[in-house]
């Protein structure tokens, strides 16, 4: 589902989700964003402005017509939600559901910038604005059981190296 939401200050936001509307508004908090809105990503800050059926491939075409100003993000005063809701006319739209009281959906990791936890690689110090963030590095840069790829010879994780032999120039 493509879904366009708005924040104060004139921003939006542009997206695709599987799940609910307003259970994907939860997460607002880690995606990256302006200054403006840190602190204001949560879901009494958002409000949905209209939901088409859709997905990745859609919205990846919506961004080249409308390029966001951060991130997923645009400002009204250099694109004009409008224009961006008129080129989304061709999907078929789907009804806003009201927002739920309460909300009752448990409370998700922040961007350090809005009040979340900062972590730090215990081996080599490097810092990270997420939790998923960190496992990466640590997968990537410490994991010890690596795997040599048969062209080039470089020993990698063994989840990257489809990846790695697809740009390999000697494979």
């Amino acid at each position: 589902m493509l879904y366009v939401v708005a924040f104060p200050d004139g921003w939006f936001k542009l997206g695709n989700t599987s799940t609910d509307i307003w259970s994907r508004a939860c997460h607002f908090w880690t995606n990256t964003h302006p200054a403006d809105l840190c602190g204001k990503l949560g879901p009494d800050d958002v409000r949905v402005v209209a939901l088409f059926h859709g997905g990745f491939a859609e919205e990846q075409e919506l961004f080249a017509q409308f390029p966001p100003q951060w991130g997923e993000f645009f400002h009204d005063n250099s694109t004009n939600v409008e224009d961006l809701l008129e080129a989304m006319s061709k999907f078929e739209p789907c009804p806003i559901p009201p927002k739920p009281e309460g909300m009752g959906y448990p409370a998700v990791e922040k961007l350090p910038c809005c009040g979340g936890q900062e972590y730090t690689c215990f081996t080599c110090g490097a810092k990270f604005p997420r939790g998923v963030k960190l496992k990466q590095h640590l997968d990537d840069a410490h994991r010890k059981v690596k795997v040599p790829c048969k062209g080039c010879g470089l020993k990698v994780i063994p989840r990257n190296l489809k990846r790695h032999q697809g740009a390999c120039k000697k494979c």
